[in-house]
């Protein structure tokens, strides 16, 4: 259902412009007053590290939906061709694993995050409920 604000609203609508664009502007100046070691805190950007961090999973028709965020703090940008990925509970016992593609994560520009979506494949789960304290890393083995 849209609804039109305009006619609700009536002059009230420059005055939301006029609050938009300055909480735009408010929160510029205060992002340029971070320093760019503190901005990149705020993203779980840390410098030279490349770093996977779990977000979720979800069961799905052809296997489990994995989430996560990999953050790339070099100067250069990252292309992932083959990555293997383990989801692990908290004592390290393997819950999933799995050789992704390129396509799964493929380029992370310098000092940025990316979000990524990965389907593990039913004969790579080896449980049926994960546990809350589930985490993923690279499978370096």
């Amino acid at each position: 259902m849209l609804w039109n604000l305009t006619k609700k609203l009536g002059s009230r609508k420059q005055d939301s412009e006029l609050s938009y664009k300055n909480t735009v502007e408010a929160k510029a100046a205060v992002v340029e007053q971070d320093s760019e070691k503190q901005l990149d805190e705020m993203l779980n950007i840390k410098e030279d590290k490349i770093i996977i961090q779990f977000t979720g999973a979800s069961p799905a028709s052809e296997g489990l939906l994995v989430g996560f965020f990999i953050s790339n703090g070099f100067s250069r940008k990252i292309t992932c061709t083959n990555v293997s990925l383990i989801l692990m509970d908290s004592n390290k016992r393997v819950l999933a694993r799995q050789t992704f593609d390129g396509d799964t994560i493929g380029e992370v520009n310098s000092r940025s995050e990316k979000a990524c979506v990965a389907r593990f494949l039913p004969k790579n789960v080896f449980v049926s409920k994960l546990p809350s304290d589930s985490q993923l890393c690279f499978d370096l083995s």
